[in-house]
């Protein structure tokens, strides 16, 4: 996601918004009086629901930006007018969800309630027996699985069917209550893969017992019958001595942020980044392109198939170590209405009714621009700037900050992107602030951006990611082995160039 971006005002915001950080404080329920079935009204479900609608087209600054404004209302309409009676949290989740994807932005989410996330953090609930990853419209294929069963169903089989219905349905039918930005399916189907069980059991509950549809080993379609996984209990798990194994592991656990490793004999390096968030990002990007100087890297994979996003100055930073001229972190940073439709029930939501004048002015065209952004020109950096080659991992995660990032040098003749397209959207997207609205009765939170960044008014308003030079994909027989096609791609690439030199 993207963060705040540096203000002239930064040291009068950053004040009020401590003071409003230290005054929030929420009320918490402890995991015995919390009751995950409970039920509310209808009456107050569709209070909370209104409270959501009226927020997104009053504040969203993209609610209508990849498609009418009464297509987004109908889908709102539909779901507003399904809510007849009394539903739990998880069940008002799930219609709200999908009503708040017709928005097509990957930063406007709905979570659990704090009391909520906080009962299910540590609970040992009955599991769908099989962890999958998905991709395209029906490719399902098996990462692992959990029930203690003796059949064929393993890593990198094929499933084709769950109870004979094809994988294709549950595909589509999850795609439809995930948010991301435009049309593009890559972050829905990351989304889909890094919890399909969990997904699996919010839409359509759980059995005993699955019969799963899979390839075997000859090729042949087949099935077996696996039970629902029930995790151990806490107090009948044995206790297991880790201190030796953490000990042994203490030099070889890499940063969450990511990593940089050089092969000075074949002049390529692995830089690594999986966020721009992380405070000790600029350090790491600044000592790894002086390494690069130094050990005179010629190739260099940046891996950003992790990369979630962050803050938007980190991204600038990595952007002029690669770029050939000067150049402007968006052409647009503006916002529709700063001032939140329900402030009580918005986090920081007074600061931006009295304050919103310190972060936007407003302009000709209606909406509040964040000029000091929109008009700094940015140079590339002199020292240790990187001039070889650059090979880009993207996928479906690769997102917000990240797709800035890239779209300032995917034209650059010495840059080639190797994956899938990115999961945030080329064109732009919409974060800077992402406050919270917290709905009175059901306490489910919903995520508000409120400025829309456009990072290139050049690039087509399709709603795509950016594209790769080489489109790879998952495979089973890849997932199998726990093999890594797009690094392999981007060492292939490197050869091949080598090679005509």
């Amino acid at each position: 996601m993207i963060r705040r971006i540096t203000l002239s005002r930064k040291l009068c915001t950053a004040v009020v918004l401590s003071i409003a950080g230290a005054i929030i404080s929420g009320c918490g329920v402890s995991k015995s009086q919390f009751n995950p079935e409970r039920k509310f009204s209808a009456g107050q479900l569709i209070e909370d629901f209104d409270i959501a609608w009226k927020t997104y087209k009053k504040n969203h600054p993209s609610y209508n930006w990849y498609g009418p404004e009464d297509s987004v209302n109908a889908v709102f309409e539909k779901v507003r007018a399904s809510i007849t009676d009394s539903l739990t949290e998880a069940e008002f989740r799930l219609r709200l969800s999908y009503a708040v994807a017709a928005i097509r932005c990957g930063h406007t989410t709905v979570s659990s309630s704090k009391a909520y996330s906080k009962f299910f953090k540590n609970s040992k609930t009955p599991q769908f027996p099989l962890s999958v990853k998905v991709w395209g419209n029906d490719s399902m294929v098996v990462l692992q699985n959990i029930s203690k069963d003796t059949s064929n169903i393993k890593k990198g089989t094929i499933v084709t069917t769950i109870d004979s219905i094809g994988t294709s349905v549950f595909i589509r039918q999850m795609k439809e209550y995930i948010s991301t930005d435009g049309f593009s399916d890559g972050f829905k189907e990351l989304q889909i893969s890094a919890a399909f069980g969990a997904r699996f059991k919010w839409m359509y509950g759980l059995k005993n017992s699955y019969n799963i549809g899979y390839i075997n080993e000859k090729g042949k379609d087949t099935s077996s019958v696996l039970p629902v996984y029930f995790p151990a209990k806490k107090d009948s798990l044995i206790k297991k001595d880790t201190s030796r194994r953490n000990q042994l592991n203490t030099n070889l656990k890499r940063p969450s942020y990511g990593f940089l490793k050089t092969d000075t004999s074949q002049k390529i390096a692995v830089f690594e980044l999986n966020n721009f968030s992380h405070p000790k990002v600029p350090s790491f990007i600044r000592k790894s392109f002086k390494t690069l100087y130094k050990q005179k890297i010629s190739n260099l994979i940046i891996d950003l198939r992790m990369n979630g996003g962050g803050k938007v100055e980190n991204s600038t930073l990595l952007t002029r170590y690669l770029i050939n001229k000067p150049f402007r972190m968006a052409d647009s940073v503006s916002a529709k209405n700063l001032v939140p439709a329900y402030p009580k029930y918005t986090q920081h939501g007074w600061v931006f009714k009295y304050f919103h004048w310190t972060f936007a002015k407003k302009q000709a065209d209606g909406r509040f621009h964040m000029q000091s952004a929109e008009r700094v020109m940015h140079k590339p950096k002199k020292r240790y700037h990187f001039k070889g080659q650059v090979y880009a991992l993207t996928g479906g995660f690769t997102f917000s900050a990240s797709t800035l990032f890239l779209s300032k040098i995917m034209e650059q003749p010495n840059v080639t992107i190797i994956g899938e397209e990115t999961g945030g959207g080329a064109r732009g997207n919409s974060a800077v602030f992402t406050p919270y609205v917290t709905l009175p009765n059901s306490k489910v939170r919903i995520r508000l951006p409120l400025f829309r960044i456009i990072t290139d008014v050049d690039i087509p308003q399709n709603g795509k990611g950016i594209l790769p030079d080489y489109h790879v994909t998952p495979g089973s027989e890849s997932i199998r082995l726990g093999s890594d096609r797009k690094m392999q791609k981007a060492y292939e690439l490197i050869l091949k160039s080598e090679e005509k030199k």
